[in-house]
């Protein structure tokens, strides 16, 4: 790829704690709805991931290289890729 060039910025240690903290209290909110346990915690962990993640977008959003590329989800073919993989993985 001619032309482009890739600059260093720094690590994003902020942006690395949302993004594990978002996923990781999401996820494990999931799992415990999942498996009936502790459903009012459950919640709970959903809610902070939910929270997180919000904030990592907005932690995100005016960088130039997030970690997270927002600006893909603009892109029609990129949206029409992702939504086959996300109905085909919904559980039945």
């Amino acid at each position: 790829m001619a032309g482009i060039t890739a600059q260093f910025t720094g690590a994003q240690y902020v942006g690395a704690l949302l993004y594990a903290g978002a996923f990781g209290a999401l996820l494990s909110g999931l799992q415990s709805l999942a498996h009936h346990a502790a459903t009012p915690l459950a919640v709970a962990q959903i809610a902070l991931g939910v929270a997180l993640g919000w904030l990592l977008t907005r932690h995100e959003r005016p960088r130039a290289a997030p970690l997270l590329p927002f600006d893909l989800l603009q892109r029609p073919i990129f949206t029409l890729s992702i939504r086959p993989r996300c109905a085909a993985s919904w559980p039945r």
